[in-house]
């Protein structure tokens, strides 16, 4: 498996850091804030 630049694997961080907030953005919709660090 050819290994991956370093554009692709920044790439990937990305995208997946992007779709960790999503998901916590629709949680937070439904169960009112747990968290206390917002902007």
């Amino acid at each position: 498996m050819p290994k991956l630049s370093e554009r692709q694997q920044f790439l990937r961080e990305i995208t997946g850091l992007l779709t960790v907030f999503a998901l916590e953005e629709e949680d937070e919709d439904d169960a009112e804030a747990v968290t206390t660090s917002k902007p």
